[in-house]
């Protein structure tokens, strides 16, 4: 506050000479307090110019001149002409210079194809699929940075395919399904080109996880993550296949899509030595129970399953994996719980005949056997892709191909993509 009041009566007694002092001093001054004035109300140093922006002109003194206003460009995909395009592929209108307007894409019948504009105005695209073997015309409006408006017209027709081919997932519509659970596409027929294929597989996680494809032949691709799924994570799968080349002039039927949500991590040991089953659930333990597992001629081989199926009320039939049931080592047994853990017939199933052997020998086929309260226990408690380890059970090894054991290869060798090539 000092200082202002020191400068106002400084400038104020600057005044008071003028008027008293003669015409010459007048002058002399008045351009004293003229430059003590411009000192003090100017921020810009001595001989330098303003900085540029912000007043009328400024472009020019700066050098940089305003850009000139552009007719439109519109570019339209696919081009005027175009021939066997996969109806699966989006229509694209995309606007260089300019904004993009009304938008019409019609068949041959007069049926509109919806579509939406980008947020931006730089463009729109198709929101539905088009048909096989037929011919659409889109025509797109625009308006260019110099305010006029250009329209452009694209006639094409789509592929009719050699052959369609379908796809099963292993996913039913918002099931619960465990930490280790492989998403598993399996195809109708061989697929010429696997990366087309992959491509149209759509897999959202929530939270997101690092994860491959891994095809087993020419029909089956699985993808899994690198580590098991976190509990509580979503899933969203959409096989997009519909409209698109799959190879060789093979095209997909239809899309499969479907949702699910990962329950608590279930993962249960079977250890051959001790004969006990141990159930950690969320990283505890909450059950142990006894068990007999393979004998030594028909050990369990070794390793980690993901539980497949459940079943109330199951027929054990040793024919379904080659031994006839006629044969000495052949068996036809009904059981009342039995969840699949492999292709070739493991299970872990209720056996009250072998409870006497449970908790001290392994006298068993090749599953693991359970009480019947136990086996009940356990498949309420677990569901499709829990894990299932199994110890100290002989000198077989269970392969990465029987079933879902995908956590039998290491990461390394998931992500060389198996028989893509």
């Amino acid at each position: 506050m000092a200082t202002r009041w020191g400068w106002y009566h400084a400038k104020r007694a600057v005044c008071m000479r003028v008027w008293g002092a003669t015409g010459r001093s007048r002058v002399a001054v008045v351009a004293l307090v003229a430059g003590f004035t411009l000192a003090a109300c100017s921020s810009t140093p001595s001989g330098e110019s303003p900085s540029p922006g912000g007043s009328p002109g400024d472009s020019q003194q700066s050098g940089v001149p305003a850009p000139a206003p552009k007719p439109a460009v519109v570019t339209l995909t696919p081009a005027q002409g175009a021939a066997n395009v996969a109806p699966g592929e989006p229509v694209t209108v995309a606007v260089a210079d300019g904004k993009v307007g009304e938008v019409k894409l019609t068949g041959a019948d007069g049926k509109v194809v919806a579509g939406k504009p980008k947020e931006d105005g730089s463009g729109w695209e198709s929101a539905e699929p088009l048909g096989y073997g037929k011919t659409y015309t889109v025509t797109a409006a625009a308006t260019g940075t110099d305010g006029k408006p250009v329209t452009s017209t694209s006639t094409f027709s789509t592929a009719k395919p050699g052959r369609q081919i379908g796809v099963s997932i292993n996913l039913v519509e918002g099931e619960t399904v465990g930490v280790g659970l492989p998403l598993i596409f399996t195809f109708t027929a061989n697929v010429p080109d696997k990366a087309a294929a992959e491509k149209a597989l759509k897999i959202v996680t929530e939270p997101q996880a690092e994860g491959a494809f891994h095809w087993f032949g020419e029909k089956t691709v699985m993808w899994r993550p690198k580590e098991y799924f976190k509990a509580g994570t979503k899933i969203s799968v959409n096989a997009a296949i519909y409209g698109k080349n799959l190879g060789n002039n093979t095209f997909g039927r239809e899309d499969k899509p479907a949702k699910v949500v990962v329950g608590d991590k279930l993962v249960a040991t079977a250890d051959g030595g001790t004969h006990q089953m141990k159930v950690v659930v969320n990283d505890q333990e909450v059950k142990q129970m006894p068990i007999s597992m393979g004998k030594p001629s028909s050990s369990t081989p070794a390793g980690t399953y993901t539980v497949m199926s459940e079943h109330t009320g199951y027929t054990m039939d040793s024919s379904t994996y080659g031994v006839p049931t006629d044969s000495k080592a052949g068996y036809r047994t009904f059981v009342k719980y039995a969840v699949r853990m492999s292709n070739s017939g493991i299970f872990y199933h209720s056996a009250p005949w072998s409870v006497g052997s449970q908790g001290k020998r392994n006298v068993s086929h090749g599953c693991i056997n359970l009480s019947t309260e136990n086996a009940q226990w356990l498949m309420e408690t677990s569901k499709k892709g829990d894990i299932i380890t199994v110890t100290n059970s002989g000198p077989q090894v269970l392969e990465p191909t029987d079933g879902w054991s995908v956590w039998q290869m290491s990461w390394d060798d998931w992500k060389t993509g198996g028989d893509r090539n």
